[in-house]
């Protein structure tokens, strides 16, 4: 007992320096270097841990969330943690089966009892390999690489009278252009059960692909890919999907000096998809942009009364909900009520702290929440 005493203090001490080098390394998103090394073996550390302490027969722990109106339980599943620190990924609830989807496209499929599979349905290539590749071309060694941040965003299930679809967003890079479009893709499901499934990833159907393709920049990251947006909702008919383009960090400020192009703030641009959000006729495939001037709208909802809301990530403070109007221009980022990371003012933005000449926020956290889903 004394020795399982001592193993099991020098575990959680384990765990907890493991966690900690986990999460400085995931907050880095660094791939290369000492972090990139750090959080591998935090990983291993924590697994090994993990699987050393946990009976093989145990259920997957249920945790309880308390909050001001109510409490929630969760069955807390985890499943294979991907190789390169990242974010991003969705879930896609399906009767009483939910698709997972991690920020590099691995799928589970997760039962309500808290087993998962990996699912037989393969995702469209968002080009990683492409990328890998053109980071070794002398013109792009420079820049900082961060592979995991071109993410699979989002993946959404619409049950319609043309039948049942899946929808996914990703960054996709594209090679030979060396640039990089948010894309949104279908997939119209078989009949019969989903843990049967085996579908191709060249099943899936191209839905939308944002314009400009924003080549490699030399400030910040090459693919700025965690303000990608990328959120789908659905009209209440089924007939539309509306989804965030975020503007991948073209704000105009932070430029490379490269091209004409990264000086310009492309939210407020009717010609660049990015810092739009956009309506797809699901028949005829034509995008259009219902709102401008988002930087980073991680969240997308319908109401009851047909109302569109989206919650975006804004830079430090100015979280916003937003109630999305066919035409209206929320103002990134020629307004904000966040400030620079550095704490001083967004260059060039009017009257800092205010919002006049906008459309305003519906409700803004200062300081900021780090707001994400809707």
């Amino acid at each position: 007992m004394k020795f399982r005493s001592i193993f099991l203090t020098l575990a959680a001490v384990l765990m907890g320096l493991s966690a900690g080098a986990a999460s400085v390394a995931f907050n880095r998103n660094a791939e290369t270097g000492p972090f990139a090394k750090l959080f591998t073996l935090a990983g291993k550390i924590e697994r090994k841990l993990v699987d050393i302490t946990t009976p093989a027969d145990a259920p997957p722990p249920r945790e309880y969330y308390s909050s001001t109106f109510t409490g929630i339980e969760t069955l807390v599943v985890e499943v294979p943690r991907e190789a390169i620190p990242g974010a991003g990924g969705g879930l896609a609830v399906i009767g009483e089966e939910v698709l997972a989807m991690s920020f590099r496209g691995s799928l589970y499929l997760v039962s309500s009892d808290g087993r998962y599979t990996r699912s037989g349905i393969a995702l469209p290539d968002n080009g990683e390999g492409a990328w890998r590749t053109a980071a070794e071309n002398p013109d792009y060694t420079d820049f900082r690489h961060s592979f995991g941040k071109l993410r699979y965003n989002e993946i959404e299930y619409l049950n319609s009278p043309e039948g049942r679809f899946l929808f996914i967003s990703f960054t996709e890079f594209h090679a030979g252009a060396d640039c990089h479009t948010l894309t949104a893709m279908r997939l119209a499901l078989p009949e019969g059960p989903l843990a049967a499934m085996a579908v191709g990833a060249d099943a899936w159907e191209t839905v939308f692909r944002s314009s400009p393709c924003l080549p490699l920049r030399g400030v910040v990251d090459a693919i700025q890919g965690e303000e990608a947006g990328g959120r789908i909702t659905f009209s209440t008919d089924g007939s539309k999907v509306y989804m965030t383009v975020g503007e991948y960090g073209w704000n105009g400020w932070d430029s490379d000096g490269l091209t004409e192009l990264s000086t310009r703030r492309l939210a407020q641009l009717p010609d660049a998809d990015q810092g739009k959000i956009v309506e797809i006729e699901l028949t005829t495939l034509e995008a259009r942009h219902i709102s401008s001037g988002h930087r980073n709208p991680q969240g997308l909802s319908i109401d009851r009364d047909g109302r569109l809301w989206s919650v975006e990530h804004g830079p430090r403070g100015g979280d916003e909900l937003n109630l999305i109007e066919d035409g209206n221009n929320y103002g990134w980022p020629v307004v904000s009520y966040g400030s620079d990371y550095n704490g001083r003012p967004i260059p060039g933005v009017e009257n800092p702290g205010y919002h006049k000449g906008y459309i305003k926020p519906a409700w803004s956290w200062l300081p900021s929440v780090g707001i994400s889903g809707l």
